[in-house]
């Protein structure tokens, strides 16, 4: 196995165990601070709004910042949205709570490419091992991301603020790993328009 898919295993478990947290508490969240139950949801909508916004611009961002650039930045702001999110529970604001969901979405943009990462850091029959190496992250994730947050909850005066605190010291601690790691380089996105006219229609389906 190399050493850049275990790195980015690594990584995975850690952003998928500081979303978790994110996941799991964002509309019970959103509904003690929202001024209307019916907008409880909308910190939720942010964060997957902003994963899949940003989707369309990734392999733009990875072309010229490259892996390590794109997965530095999206740790950091995924930890800046843990943060901002601990700071709005702490002063009951609703509207830097959705600001703080859209960050954390950033982070899981970029986190959809730790696997292709692995794939490109590895000749042949080995890109499926190495795929399989970075999801393994998520599953063990899974078991212990929601543990971290049920055993934090009310670690703190106020409730939920100790769980998103450490869900920003999972996204920290991933930083060094992606600056030290041996990730490969991104191939450059041919250039193309992004195609926005399907979007409305999307949206229009949704509703």
């Amino acid at each position: 196995m190399s050493a850049s898919a275990i790195c980015l295993g690594l990584c995975q478990f850690l952003f998928m165990a500081a979303v978790a947290v994110g996941i799991a508490f964002n509309s019970l969240v959103g509904k003690q601070l929202a001024p209307s139950p019916s907008l409880a949801t909308l910190p939720f909508l942010g964060m997957m709004g902003a994963t899949a916004a940003l989707t369309l611009f990734m392999p733009k961002a990875l072309s010229r910042l490259g892996y390590r650039g794109v997965f530095i930045l999206g740790a950091s702001l995924g930890a800046a949205g843990c943060a901002l999110a601990t700071y709005s529970i702490w002063f009951e604001s609703f509207a830097l709570f959705c600001l703080a969901g859209a960050l954390i979405g950033v982070y899981q943009a970029s986190a959809l490419y730790y696997r292709f990462a692995a794939a490109d850091a590895v000749d042949g029959p080995l890109k499926s091992t190495a795929i399989a190496w970075v999801l393994s992250g998520g599953i063990a994730a899974a078991l212990i991301g929601p543990m971290i947050g049920k055993n934090l909850l009310h670690s703190l005066p106020v409730e939920y603020t100790g769980a998103y605190l450490a869900a920003m010291a999972l996204c920290l601690l991933a930083i060094p790993v992606f600056a030290f790691a041996p990730l490969p380089k991104r191939q450059a996105a041919p250039s193309s328009a992004v195609a926005w006219w399907p979007l409305p229609r999307i949206a229009v389906q949704a509703m």
